[in-house]
């Protein structure tokens, strides 16, 4: 089994938006997957759909669980995707299908 682990070590805000200020509009969302002996990661660009906002959390309130929990509400697809393709990347790493060889 994969173990994941997400943070956001990156955020972008919009400095006002409807009357509130710093409202995180875009995360980098980094996921992590880890198997045995073996790590990869992968980084998604995600906007944030703002619209959606119904209680405005200021952003000295902000904790990077909310953030995920936000990302994870409108880009489910996404991430699921990209942990199955990180799963897909250690799997090969542990058990290879192929190798490489050299021909002359």
């Amino acid at each position: 089994m994969i173990n994941f682990t997400m943070a956001t070590p990156k955020v972008w805000v919009k400095l006002n938006h409807n009357g509130n200020q710093d409202v995180v509009d875009h995360v980098q969302l980094l996921i992590k997957g880890e198997k045995q002996t073996q790590l990869f990661e992968a980084s998604l660009g995600l906007d944030l759909d703002l619209s959606t906002i119904s209680n405005f959390v200021p952003y000295d309130q902000l904790t990077t669980e909310k953030i995920i929990g936000w990302c994870e509400a409108q880009h489910a697809d996404e991430i699921a995707e990209t942990k199955l393709n990180i799963e897909n990347i250690i799997n090969e790493q542990l058990a290879p299908s192929r190798e490489m060889r050299l021909f002359s």
